[in-house]
């Protein structure tokens, strides 16, 4: 069986606490946002290729 060395544990004030749960917030949403530019792009190109050929 292969162990895995514990972390440390790291102690954290309240204010350090919520500044890494905005930050962890802000990369998800910028993540989505990518996520939802990729869709709206594929579903232009749709478009634009049905009122070329439609």
């Amino acid at each position: 069986m292969n162990m895995q060395t514990p972390k440390p544990v790291v102690h954290m004030d309240d204010q350090q606490v919520d500044a890494t749960l905005s930050s962890l917030a802000q990369q998800d949403v910028i993540e989505h946002a990518a996520v939802y530019e990729q869709l709206l792009d594929t579903l232009q190109a749709e478009l634009n290729s049905t009122e070329r050929h439609g």
